[in-house]
């Protein structure tokens, strides 16, 4: 699920939900789930599938990773270099990591 995540496979999430919901709560030796790796990767699709799973929604993002790092930390860090040369030029790369963050802060994620 991971995995899937990390390359942005959204079919195989939302098939992977259907069949085994649980797996959707699968976290790595960081403490970080599916949703933290969408937010990590700007996988915009996985994000807005997860977000808009209400059962879990609250669940998923009121987590900590294990450096006690929550979403908006997540989504302030850097994207993989992978990601930033799909976007040529800087100021592009900057306004899209802008826009990827303001989708973030929104009032269901709890800051602490």
């Amino acid at each position: 699920m991971l995995e899937a995540t990390k390359h942005g496979i959204v079919e195989f999430i939302e098939k992977m939900k259907v069949v085994r919901p649980c797996l959707l709560l699968a976290i790595d030796s960081d403490s970080r789930g599916i949703f933290s790796y969408a937010i990590l990767y700007r996988r915009v699709k996985i994000f807005n599938f997860i977000y808009g799973l209400e059962e879990t929604r609250e669940h998923i993002t009121s987590l900590k990773d294990k450096f006690n790092n929550n979403l908006l930390h997540l989504a302030g860090m850097p994207a993989p270099p992978s990601e930033l040369v799909r976007r040529s030029g800087a100021a592009l790369q900057m306004q899209r990591e802008l826009q990827w963050f303001q989708r973030i802060d929104h009032p269901i994620v709890k800051r602490t």
